[in-house]
């Protein structure tokens, strides 16, 4: 919004319910003593850290179910700006907010948020931000502060609010622009990570709204979550038990909450996975009863592995496949691993015809490994099985 013809109000009282100690101290739970009301004594801080005076803060946890500041006002308002300390690494900063109406009829006033552009996710300092209201509040209203699970935020230190008066016009629905954020992550096949956050910020004020999809399609809800971060202004996707299959193209969607055009960046994710073989050449007699060829997976696995000889699947008769793995319980069932799946192809019943090659596949991908099985016949001795190699 732009507020024209602005007037600071200043409250006649307020009081506020379930303010909660933070890092053990008190002070965040009470007014600044007798006469004083630390809300809105035009002290704001302290900036860079919150502990050089706690006293300055009330504190509103999620733990304790959140809370309010209902606020007596000499007139209607159409601004209000909330100090407040922000470090969400530390999981301090803008919880949901909503304000109600408390002289009329407890129906909630819309808003739009402004000057939200300067929230960071590096923060560990002192910020501001605007909600300009969609129509002039009633002189008494409450400012409800509400610790969702979309948004990160665990609390919520609240130094200062100030109110104005003035005309609003319409919201500003200018074009969204994103912040200039990787076009590719890529994780495996060493060290896989059980989890991915994607991210993605607009560089506009505002109050937005977010979609995201996957190639093209509504994102899986079971393994994934959306959080919602400085004040509605970043959308975080994190995926949880990451597999191979998660890989694709991601896009992030973003509109004004008062319009309906989505604006939207995409990332690709790219999770690896790798295959090699133990030996590359193998060589057997054909007296020999059986041999063992072997291929080793790892990274975001796919726990099934074929094996191929002239384009045909081996999979019965004299041929058995076996999977085998360095420590089977750390190989979760959804394909990420912090080991390796070792697959073993044995063939029983040596002949001649079992020389070529043998070729390791990781199924539903091109990832493959060739083996060269060299067999021996009984007229032939070591030295020319050597001079093939």
């Amino acid at each position: 919004h732009v507020v024209t013809s602005q007037t600071r109000v200043v409250p006649f009282a307020y009081t506020f319910g379930n303010a909660a100690p933070f890092n053990g101290s008190i002070l965040t739970s009470m007014d600044c003593g007798v006469g004083c009301f630390k809300l809105t004594d035009n002290i704001i801080g302290p900036i860079d850290s919150i502990y050089d005076d706690l006293g300055s803060f009330f504190a509103f946890s999620r733990q304790s179910g959140g809370g309010n500041v209902l606020m007596i006002l000499s007139m209607p308002v159409s601004r209000v700006v909330l100090y407040f300390f922000n470090s969400p690494k530390d999981s301090i900063g803008l919880p949901q907010i909503s304000i109600t109406k408390l002289d009329v009829d407890g129906e909630s006033i819309s808003f739009t948020y402004d000057d939200n552009d300067e929230l960071d996710q590096s923060d560990s300092r002192l910020r501001n931000v605007s909600l300009n209201l969609m129509e002039s509040s009633p002189n008494v209203i409450s400012i409800n502060i509400m610790f969702i699970n979309s948004i990160q935020i665990d609390w919520f230190l609240l130094s200062e609010v100030e109110f104005y008066n003035g005309a609003v016009i319409p919201p500003s629905l200018n074009p969204l622009v994103f912040q200039d954020s990787p076009s590719q992550v890529s994780l495996g096949p060493d060290n896989p990570k059980p989890s991915v956050s994607i991210s993605c910020t607009l560089v506009n004020s505002g109050s937005f709204e977010w979609m995201w999809e996957y190639e093209g399609s509504d994102i899986p809800v079971d393994r994934s979550e959306v959080w919602i971060a400085d004040a509605t202004r970043t959308s975080i996707l994190v995926i949880n038990e990451l597999r191979y299959t998660d890989s694709g193209n991601y896009t992030c969607s973003a509109k004004h909450t008062t319009d309906n055009t989505y604006y939207n960046i995409s990332t690709q994710l790219n999770l690896n996975v790798a295959l090699t073989a133990a030996v590359n050449n193998v060589s057997a007699h054909v007296s020999d009863s059986s041999v063992t060829l072997s291929c080793e997976t790892f990274g975001y696995l796919v726990n099934s592995i074929k094996w191929m000889k002239n384009g045909v699947q081996l999979s019965d008769g004299k041929y058995s496949v076996s999977t085998l793995a360095g420590d089977i319980s750390s190989i979760s069932n959804n394909g990420c691993s912090t080991t390796s799946i070792i697959s073993q192809l044995n063939i029983s019943n040596i002949t001649e015809q079992d020389d070529g090659d043998y070729i390791c596949v990781i199924q539903d991908t091109t990832i493959q490994e060739t083996i060269t099985l060299h067999i021996r016949s009984s007229t032939q001795s070591t030295s020319d099985f050597t001079s093939l190699l």
